[in-house]
């Protein structure tokens, strides 16, 4: 959605500060003044309330593990899983978020990422990508997608044992460190697979890829001798039974066990209905493990016309059993949305989504974060 993205806040950025204060046990976290104090911004705005800008929860089991795992990033990855929309398509906010955990806890990786041009919509902000040869794609904005999809809610698929695609990341944003060698190809796996060839380096021969590696993992892996800003795949058709290829997006992970591992996977227009369509994202996310999903979806459901509260509460609740029945040690963070204009109308569902939200995290133990009235209220 493009109509209620005049101010673009971050979830996590705000949460950064803070929990590197978890190694520093003498200051007590619910000091609005210490909070203001820690934390530094940009620019302050005269309407947002920093003071209540925090995460909460109503049973520290809700947290905890998170915690504790972040208390080791030096040791063991920690992997974040952030679901959303356009906003989280472009990666504006959460890219920030990704690159001030990182700075804090470590660079476990940049995470998924996808060939989006490659199924006609645009990249995330950090990186484009180039199409060669014929694509059909589905989203899990679809009422009936064609194609499986997986964990990214975007997948593109051809029969054209000629085609490929690149993915350039744009050198001053600094997304790719030294140690991101190791990446994940998400695919469809079997015989009747095309394979692959990945280009890493002008200078270096191509890595043949095998898409009919026999395990059961939802990706192949494959290791580079060294980082690169430039990933080509082009596919590779080796026998006769090789007929198609589908692919649901790849991951650029750190060598090493260690740090944050950020993954943000949104589609525009993306609402709560449209996870229910990613039929491989279950099985994609128990291979991911994340140690905190965020729910960021909402809004697509109601700024358009009523707020339907029972959907809504069934969609949010249904949504929390599915990631919960699926990574039951995840913990799970639901935003709710700031106030927007549609056509130059206030939508004032997003504050009765930030009322319905907070019932249902007290109810499913899990943690709100009051976006709606942190910046501004109505």
């Amino acid at each position: 959605m493009k109509s209620f993205a005049k101010i673009s806040f971050s979830i996590l950025i705000f949460l950064c500060v803070g929990l590197s204060g978890l190694y520093a046990q003498d200051h007590d976290f619910t000091d609005t003044t210490f909070i203001r104090e820690s934390i530094k911004y940009n620019e302050y705005y005269d309407f947002i309330k920093f003071d209540q800008n925090m995460l909460e929860w109503y049973k520290p089991d809700a947290v905890s593990l998170f915690f504790e795992k972040l208390g080791n990033a030096d040791k063991e990855k920690v992997v974040i899983l952030h679901v959303g929309a356009s906003h989280i398509q472009s990666d504006m906010g959460s890219g920030m978020s990704r690159n001030m955990l990182q700075a804090i806890f470590g660079y476990g990786g940049r995470g998924m990422v996808f060939p989006y041009q490659a199924a006609g919509t645009h990249s995330a902000y950090d990186y484009y990508a180039k199409s060669y040869g014929s694509w059909d794609n589905s989203k899990n904005v679809s009422i009936k997608p064609k194609h499986n999809l997986g964990v990214s809610g975007i997948t593109i698929f051809t029969t054209d044992s000629t085609a490929g695609f690149k993915i350039i990341f744009r050198r001053h944003y600094y997304s790719i460190q030294p140690d991101f060698t190791k990446i994940k190809l998400y695919c469809h796996k079997g015989p009747e697979s095309y394979d692959a060839l990945l280009t890493y380096s002008a200078n270096e021969k191509p890595i043949k890829v095998d898409c009919n590696v026999d395990d059961s993992l939802p990706y192949i892996e494959i290791n580079l001798p060294k980082a690169t800003d430039t990933l080509t795949v082009m596919l590779n058709k080796t026998d006769s039974a090789q007929k198609y290829f589908e692919c649901y997006g790849l991951s650029i992970e750190s060598a090493e066990d260690k740090g944050i591992l950020y993954n943000s996977v949104g589609i525009n227009g993306a609402g709560f209905r449209s996870i229910f369509n990613q039929n491989l994202m279950g099985e994609q996310m128990k291979s991911m493990s994340p140690d905190l999903i965020i729910l960021d979806l909402g809004i697509n459901d109601f700024f358009r016309g009523s707020f339907n509260y029972q959907y809504l509460m069934s969609s949010l609740n249904k949504a929390i059993d599915f990631f919960r029945s699926t990574v039951p040690d995840a913990a799970i963070m639901i935003p709710d949305a700031q106030d927007i204009y549609f056509r130059g109308r206030n939508v004032k569902n997003c504050e009765d989504y930030s009322v319905l939200s907070r019932l249902v995290s007290k109810e499913q133990d899990v943690i709100p974060y009051d976006y709606y009235n942190i910046s501004g209220g109505r």
